[in-house]
């Protein structure tokens, strides 16, 4: 009990609240029962009821995606075949839907897309050229990206700089002026 400290000698002190607790239930839930049941002289508010839980994932009629294609159903490997011998997805649709009894609907092309990406192979060998590809051509459109300012610069004010100045100058400018659309002014 901790005693309130207010000036008014009228006031009587109150106890600080205590934290709710959760009651442990082992085979029956204590809140389906009335509250004079399991009132067992403790004051504490009984537990909520636990909510029900939502599916978070919603499969639909033809289930999960396979990975692989050992691991399609037999509705995705008719799919993956109809598409790849180029029927049309009003035909395709209804193939499966007579088989599966389900309505299908637009989501079969997002499916039929999302399987045939998890389909491809990727060599091994080829994630470290990915990789390397990928840093020339940044690196490649980051040095064009500059020399095109500079050529701007040049153009618009005559004034001619070379690429590193631009961009310490351009880091500068975007801590002074809290970044890039302080610094552009409209021409209206």
């Amino acid at each position: 009990m901790t005693p309130n400290t207010s000036p008014n000698p009228n006031h009587t002190p109150t106890t600080t609240p205590r934290k709710r607790t959760r009651n442990k239930t082992t085979t029956k839930d204590s809140a389906d029962e009335p509250e004079s049941q399991h009132d067992d002289g403790d004051h504490e508010s009984p537990s909520k009821k636990a909510k029900t839980k939502s599916p978070t994932k919603r499969t639909g009629g033809l289930g999960s995606i396979p990975t692989t294609y050992e691991e399609a159903s037999e509705e995705d490997k008719l799919l993956i075949r109809l598409k790849d011998e180029n029927k049309p997805w009003a035909e395709i649709t209804k193939a499966l839907e007579d088989i599966t009894g389900v309505t299908l609907g637009a989501g079969l092309r997002a499916r039929y897309a999302r399987i045939k990406a998890n389909l491809v192979g990727f060599e091994e060998g080829d994630g470290p050229i990915l990789f390397e590809l990928k840093k020339e051509i940044e690196d490649k459109q980051e040095l064009e990206k500059w020399q095109r300012i500079s050529e701007g610069i040049e153009a618009r004010s005559g004034n001619k700089y070379p690429i590193t100045t631009l961009q310490k100058k351009f880091k500068g400018l975007s801590k002074v002026n809290g970044g890039v659309a302080a610094a552009v002014k409209d021409e209206e």
